[in-house]
Parts: structure tokens; C-alpha cells; sequence
């Protein structure tokens, strides 16, 4: 690497303040020039109106001091061999499993490419990039940092919301389950005084009634329910007054609005003893939830019932910030097809799983001809809408739920295909071709045509318990070149 690759991009915003805040980008390299070209390369990155802040670490034992120091690193550029072979691997392992820290966005560098790290371990250490240092020119550098600072930011900002929602819900049912306990204890006095009963029922926020049980006089089945007493919440709940309740029966299209096993469920507490907790939808009211908490008594029951509808929203929104934070660690941020990290880990499931079966396993690996031609002429902005395009209509050349479109690295995608013979792949590389090319994206820096194209490499095999996933992408790898030394937009099949 030099300073000359290193000159920055033109489209960085230059805006200056001498109070911004600051990302902390963790440099980990034994090699002093590394950070004085780093630093010299983004002394004048701005995202987000801040500025960076770099720390340097000459080891891994210096970087994971550093890194208990400064818990709010937003992005390390970590050197994999330094005061051993393994000292990179190890400090991110560290990072994850010791420090516990999730949000760091790692991204491995290395002076020898050809050392490639298991990729168990990116996966296991979630590893966002790995570049040889000769990879990064200033413009890779800026994307790169880019990439990483709004993953960190979108995650730590999920991790806030997690936070957030987990400590209301938390509150909320400690809150309820006092309130449930103080109830069960009035309970107990409701025995012994129909009085004291009313009072507390009236003073209590949830709507609460007793229930005596109907039952055939030949038999001794329950065929009814009929109300003993109300408090004011439930009547006003039915619109009525709680002495016009008494002794009235009980719908029973009541029951079966609510749910249908509902009378039965009933039945079973006054003849079995056993209590009933259940929440209930009611989409006929403001669409409100509900909890029921029903007890024998006597020969019926006493039931309370709640609104939970605040909690149950919230309950909502903690689901949907879940699978937020899911999509951000498995999907790439820019084309929203799967990501490398991702893909990793289903290529390792289809493997296993294939191999049992002993089905073939198919890999497509294609990336856009002269994209960097694209990236030059028409600019990045343009480059990344190019990119964009591109992986939706890969995806939308697959059919099947167990197909998987992934970006597998800057403009290279893969396809991975399980239970698909070479002639089932070739037919999907096909399709993915005249997809692109009927997208029609003008390129006239192209060698090959006046829009963009793509090569593709195709691979397919039966897997085996003694094999790795590694002999499939070397395979479609030597495919792909291939199919460029071959003239490039065409496919290349390894047979």
C-alpha cells in the first residue's frame, strides 16, 4: 500500500466544526506506516456530522486494552497476523465472547491475501469485511468505513429501542404481577364477606364477577352461568348497571365471541379447581386485549378481567425491533439480498443436510464486467442504484423459497441452489442473464456492450462429510474466470 492510492473521495461532505462528535476507529496494525496512511487517508471523513477519532494499537494485547478502555469503538481495522500468525482472530474473538461487545463492527486486513481466515470464525466473530491491504485504495477505505459506521449505527440504535421496550415490559409485568397478587389475597377475604366483596370490587381498575354455576337438576351437568355480582368497571364494560346483572345468565354467544372453548374452559375451572390465566383478543372494541384470570368459588367462579392492550403493543413492537436486528445482521444494507455472513452459514447448513441426502448441491458466482469502469464514469452513487438493480433481478430469477441470492462482495453476487442438478443451474444463470440484460443500464465504458452485463460461473456437486463447502466456490470461482477469459457476458459451466 501507498499514499498515492490514497487519495480521498470528492463526494465526502467538507463541512468543518470544531465541536463535532466523533466515530472511534480502532487501528490494530504492527506496522506504523498502516496507521499514518489510514489516518492521512480519512483526516477529513465526515459521516453523520462527525468527525473520526482514531485509536492505534500495535498487537492484539494493545487492541484488546484499548478496547476495554473504549467500550464505544465504532469500528476496528484489525490486522490478522501481528505478534502471531492467529493474533487478529484471537483479539476479535476476545471483542465478542469476553468483552461481550456486539456492536463493534470488525474488519479484518492482512498483508498476505493468500491467509485466509476459517470462515466458521467470520461467522462466529461476525467479521464484516476481510481486504488485503492492498485492496484498500482511498475510495475501498471510505466505502468500507462507511458501510461500517451505518451497520454500527443501525444496530446500536436497535439495541437502544431493545433496551427500551424490554425495561417497559419488564416494569409493566412486575406491576401486573403485584396487582394479581394483591387480588388473589382479596380473594381469600371475599369469602368471607359478601360486603367487603363489593367494596373491594368497586375500588379495583379491573373489571371483576362472580359467576354460579347452571346445572341441570337430572343430571348435575352445567348448562349456564348466571352473574352473582359485578363491579362497576365490567357493567359499564356491557353498558349496564352492576344490580341489573344480578342474577342474569350468561350469552352463550358471549363465550363464543371470545373463543369458543371458552364455556368448556369454564366448566372445567368450577370442576376441577384449577385456575385460568388467558389473554383475548376482542377486535370488536378499538381492537383491545384482554387478560382473564378465573378461580373457583364455590360452585362457580370469580373472574377478573384486564386490559393489557398497552402491553401487548408493546410486546408488538419488541417482536418487530427483533426482526429488525435480525435483517440487519443477515441482509446487506444497500441491495437488501442476503449477505455474506449469511450466506456462509446456509452454504454450511445445505452442505451438511445434502450430504445425508446425498442431492445435488448447485453455486452460480457472477459479478458486473467492468464495474469499475461503471463506478468511474458514471459515479458511486450511480454505482450503488447499478448494484442495486442487479440483485433484484438475480432474486427475481429464483423461484424457490430454498434458493438463496447473496452479495458475496462489492459488485460479486452468488446464488446457491440446493436439490439442483448443472443443467437446473445453467437454466437459472440463463434466466438471470436475460434479466439483466433486459434491465437495459446504459454503460459506455463497457468493453463488451453498450449496458451492463454479467459473467457467471456455475458449479455443481454432491457434497460429502469429508469434503468442506470450499471445493463448491473454488469450483464456481474458476468458472467465473472462465467465463471471462472466454470474452465476458456468458456463463461458464465446471463439468
Amino acid at each position: 500500500m501507498t499514499t498515492d492510492t490514497l487519495e480521498f473521495a470528492d463526494e465526502v461532505d467538507e463541512t468543518s466544526s470544531q465541536n463535532l462528535e466523533s466515530w472511534k476507529v480502532l487501528i490494530v496494525d504492527d506496522e506504523t506506516e498502516i496507521h499514518s496512511i489510514t489516518r492521512l487517508a480519512l483526516e477529513d471523513f465526515i459521516f453523520d456530522n462527525k468527525r473520526l477519532k482514531f485509536l492505534s494499537a500495535y498487537s492484539g494485547t494493545d487492541a484488546r486494552q484499548i478496547m476495554e478502555e473504549h467500550p464505544d469503538v465504532a469500528v476496528t481495522l484489525l490486522d490478522v497476523i501481528m505478534e502471531s500468525e492467529d493474533a487478529g482472530l484471537l483479539t476479535a474473538k476476545y471483542i465478542r465472547e469476553t468483552l461481550q461487545n456486539r456492536a463493534i463492527r470488525i474488519i479484518l486486513r492482512t498483508g498476505q491475501p493468500g491467509q485466509f481466515p476459517e470462515r466458521q470464525a467470520i461467522v462466529d466473530y461476525d467479521i464484516d469485511d476481510y481486504k488485503a491491504k492492498t485492496e484498500f485504495t482511498s475510495q475501498k477505505l471510505f466505502t468500507t468505513i462507511i458501510t461500517a459506521l451505518r451497520s454500527y449505527k443501525a444496530y446500536t440504535a436497535l439495541e437502544s429501542i431493545n433496551r427500551e421496550l424490554e425495561k417497559r415490559v419488564e416494569d409493566r409485568t412486575i406491576k401486573l404481577q403485584e396487582e394479581i397478587d394483591k387480588r388473589r389475597e382479596a380473594e381469600e377475604i371475599l369469602y368471607q364477606s359478601r360486603s367487603l366483596l363489593a367494596s373491594i370490587l368497586d375500588s379495583s381498575l379491573d373489571g371483576i364477577v362472580a359467576l354460579k354455576a347452571i346445572r341441570d337438576s337430572a343430571t348435575g351437568k352445567i348448562e349456564n352461568f348466571c352473574c352473582l355480582m359485578s363491579n362497576q368497571i365490567l357493567a359499564r364494560t356491557f353498558e349496564r348497571r352492576c344490580e341489573d346483572l344480578i342474577g342474569e345468565l350468561v350469552p352463550r354467544n358471549l363465550f363464543t365471541l371470545l373463543d369458543p372453548q371458552l364455556f368448556d374452559l369454564f366448566v372445567a375451572i368450577v370442576e376441577t379447581g384449577q385456575p385460568l390465566e388467558r389473554d383475548f383478543y376482542y377486535p370488536w372494541q378499538d381492537s383491545c386485549w384482554y387478560q382473564f384470570v378465573a378461580v373457583k368459588l364455590e360452585d362457580g367462579l370469580a373472574i377478573t378481567v384486564r386490559d393489557i392492550t398497552v402491553r401487548k403493543q408493546i410486546e408488538l413492537a419488541l417482536q418487530s425491533a427483533n426482526q429488525q436486528l435480525e435483517a440487519l445482521v443477515n441482509f446487506d444494507g444497500l441491495t437488501k439480498v442476503a449477505n455474506r455472513r449469511c450466506f456462509d452459514a446456509r452454504l454450511q447448513e445445505e452442505w451438511k443436510r445434502l450430504a445425508r441426502e446425498q442431492q445435488a448441491l448447485s453455486l452460480i458466482l457472477f459479478d458486473l464486467d467492468s464495474f469499475k469502469r461503471y463506478n468511474d464514469f458514471y459515479g458511486h452513487l450511480a454505482g450503488d442504484d447499478c448494484l442495486i438493480k442487479v440483485a433484484q433481478a438475480a432474486r427475481a430469477s429464483v423461484n424457490r423459497a430454498s434458493d438463496l441470492v447473496a452479495r458475496y462482495g462489492g459488485e460479486e453476487f452468488v446464488v446457491l441452489l440446493p436439490n439442483t442438478s448443472l443443467e437446473g443451474a445453467i437454466s437459472v444463470a440463463v434466466n438471470i442473464q436475460h434479466m439483466i440484460q433486459a434491465l437495459a443500464i446504459p454503460h459506455e465504458r463497457s468493453d463488451v456492450k453498450s449496458v451492463v452485463t454479467v459473467s457467471l460461473g456455475i458449479a455443481s456437486l454432491i457434497p460429502s462429510i469429508e469434503t468442506q463447502p470450499d471445493i463448491l466456490i473454488g469450483q464456481a470461482d474458476w468458472a467465473l474466470y472462465q467465463a471471462k477469459q472466454q470474452g465476458r457476458d456468458r456463463y461458464f459451466a465446471n463439468t
